[in-house]
């Protein structure tokens, strides 16, 4: 099953809110400064190219939801110290 677009910018959306709210508990970070928001911007805007660029090569729904995952766990064990 492939998706939109669209609906990747709406799974990145959900997904960075959960990541956000996850991690706001661990640490206090500041939030408004300058370098965070660049980062972040291109943090984001890394991860919808290359999801973009997996969906082009054919990649499906079920193959994403699996990356997700394991990033997602890589990520919970580097910010364990945390």
């Amino acid at each position: 099953m492939k998706i939109t677009k669209r609906q990747l910018r709406r799974i990145i959306k959900e997904e960075k809110v959960k990541l956000v709210s996850e991690a706001a508990p661990r640490k206090t970070i500041e939030y408004q400064g300058e370098e965070w928001f660049q980062a972040f911007d291109e943090l984001n805007e890394a991860l919808v190219n290359l999801l973009a660029n997996a969906l082009d090569a054919g990649l499906l729904e079920d193959d994403l939801n699996d990356a997700w995952a394991a990033t997602k766990t890589y990520v919970d064990e580097m910010m364990g110290g945390f």
